[in-house]
């Protein structure tokens, strides 16, 4: 399942709003969700879990650090299994950005979180960001082939 999904999900693009609202837009509104899966017809059967990272950068944030850091994390995710697709935004003119993974499962994203690497971006978070707000959402798809979302969790620092 993992490569038809890998395949469906780089069609995954972002709207305007991700750019204009990243911190309040509902995700639902942030990716073009019902294109994909009324593309690729998933079905009542499949289900994904997203976590969504909405964050307002300090000002002078190191982006080339954070850049690295960033894509230790994601080439640790990648190995741990389960990512499907990874989308990393950009900050607006207001440091305001919003990021998002798709996972096969619940499990696959958490067993990603216990990482090293993931232990360590969080760390140096506290030191690049004013605010961040991760959210972790179940995505199943309805009868006639759209995204349903539930949100499961919400953290801000």
């Amino acid at each position: 399942m993992q490569e038809a999904c890998k395949h469906a999900f780089q069609e995954l693009e972002a709207a305007p709003i991700v750019y204009s609202a990243p911190l309040t837009a509902p995700l639902f509104l942030c990716f073009n969700w019902n294109e994909v899966f009324e593309k690729y017809g998933f079905t009542e059967a499949s289900s994904f879990h997203v976590v969504a990272f909405r964050s307002v950068r300090k000002r002078g944030t190191d982006e080339a650090t954070l850049t690295r850091i960033n894509n230790v994390a994601l080439e640790e995710a990648r190995k741990s299994g389960g990512l499907v697709r990874y989308w990393a935004g950009r900050p607006n003119a207001h440091r305001q950005c919003l990021e998002a993974s798709v996972w096969e499962s619940r499990a696959a994203a958490e067993k990603a979180a216990r990482m090293p690497a993931y232990a360590d971006a969080m760390k140096v978070a506290a030191t690049l960001y004013e605010s961040f707000t991760l959210e972790r959402y179940s995505i199943t798809a309805t009868v006639d082939h759209l995204p349903a979302f539930k949100l499961i969790d919400s953290t801000s620092r």
